[in-house]
């Protein structure tokens, strides 16, 4: 009997049918230019928080997969720590 972890590295036909299945989504929906489309549009509206809020120190991401960073000081960029927790 082989070693249980030896089954991650076998063939795992039904595993692939669902992955297949998820890309066929994926690409019949647009997923990927919507998520594009829609990240240029959130990413833009946080960049405009950016400019009214000094505790927001950048803004940068791919997509709708978008970063937001919190500072306490725009110049240092040290991180508003304190802030999250208490968020």
């Amino acid at each position: 009997m082989e070693p249980p972890h030896s089954q991650t590295f076998l063939n795992q036909p039904l595993a692939a049918v669902a992955g297949l299945g998820v890309l066929d989504i994926v690409e019949k929906g647009h997923l990927t230019e919507r998520a594009r489309a829609f990240g240029a549009i959130a990413t833009e509206r946080f960049q405009k928080f950016a400019q009214r809020f000094e505790m927001i120190g950048g803004v940068r991401g791919l997509g709708l997969f978008i970063g937001v960073y919190f500072v306490e000081d725009r110049r240092t960029k040290f991180p508003a720590a304190a802030a999250g927790r208490e968020a």
